[in-house]
């Protein structure tokens, strides 16, 4: 994330404002389908009330840890034009969130370590190779990762 360490209130309105970026890019978004948008929509309302409106036993850096990991899995998770804009717009506004990329990750890595790893990247295989993000080696390797996470019971 950043260098200093932030406090509560800083991360907190860090995220805020995050989802309120999210929040302009789900609503204009001409790829998401409507009922996906509706759902994303109602995910990122009640995620901006809790943090606004954290119960007193979840004012602390680690449960504000969790709901920053569940608001980041989509866009570190998803590939187009508004997980694109979207980092892009946190980059211009100085919003330090740091982009994961999960296909790269497990490259690097030479396998698939957990279910969010998974399913990024059984779910974005194709539109990866599509796209150009990486080449056909990598997506034979990706899907030989696959197989073998699969083979391991998960």
């Amino acid at each position: 994330m950043t260098q200093k360490k932030l406090t509560y209130a800083e991360r907190s309105k860090m995220l805020l404002d995050a989802i309120i970026v999210g929040e302009g890019i789900i609503s204009n978004s001409k790829q998401m389908a409507t009922d996906h948008k509706e759902l994303h929509m109602k995910f990122l309302n009640d995620l901006k009330n809790i943090v606004i409106y954290p119960e007193e036993k979840n004012q602390n850096l680690k449960s504000l840890s969790y709901l920053e990991d569940s608001f980041l899995t989509f866009w570190n998770e998803s590939f187009g034009e508004d997980v694109e804009l979207f980092w892009k717009k946190l980059s211009d506004k100085s919003i330090p969130y740091e982009r994961k990329d999960i296909i790269k990750e497990v490259l690097k890595n030479k396998k698939i370590k957990t279910d969010q790893e998974y399913n990024a990247i059984k779910d974005g295989l194709v539109i990866a190779q599509q796209t150009g993000k990486i080449t056909t080696d990598e997506a034979a390797n990706l899907s030989k990762y696959i197989s073998n996470y699969e083979n391991k019971g998960h």
